[in-house]
């Protein structure tokens, strides 16, 4: 053999010879991992955070299409026809149902039973009563 090996060197697993390296500032990966493709949720996620300008009231005002989305869908659901309101009351429920729940919970209704006796119970206290035995 011609070839010359650093007795300090030795070449094994893991251990190519030294002649077989890459050499200094060169990369065994000259083109890189290649960039994450973009997916269509990261697509739409850009698009409904690019700003628009819209006409509110005569004035020209920028937000973002996501907004304008809402603003319009909601604009519909008030000017338009039935179907208008159900398409955004759907959306409604879909994305954030705690929206349409009622803040102001309705008090309970409480029965009350008057006897032939003047005696007046709420049905609770009716139900609890029982069936009356006749003696």
């Amino acid at each position: 053999m011609s070839k010359k090996h650093n007795k300090d060197y030795e070449v094994g697993y893991g251990k190519p010879p030294k002649a077989t390296q890459f050499k200094k500032g060169q990369s065994g990966n000259t083109k890189g991992r290649p960039k994450k493709s973009e997916n269509v949720r990261t697509l739409l996620r850009e698009t409904l955070n690019q700003q628009v300008q819209v006409r509110v009231n005569g004035r020209v005002k920028t937000i973002r299409l996501r907004e304008a989305y809402v603003q319009k869908l909601t604009e519909k659901a008030m000017n338009g026809s039935m179907r208008d309101m159900l398409a955004f009351l759907k959306e409604v429920e879909r994305i954030a149902p705690e929206l349409l729940e009622n803040e102001t919970k309705p008090e309970p209704v409480v029965w009350e039973f008057v006897l032939p006796d003047g005696q007046r119970m709420t049905h609770d206290e009716f139900l609890a009563r029982g069936p009356e035995t006749e003696e």
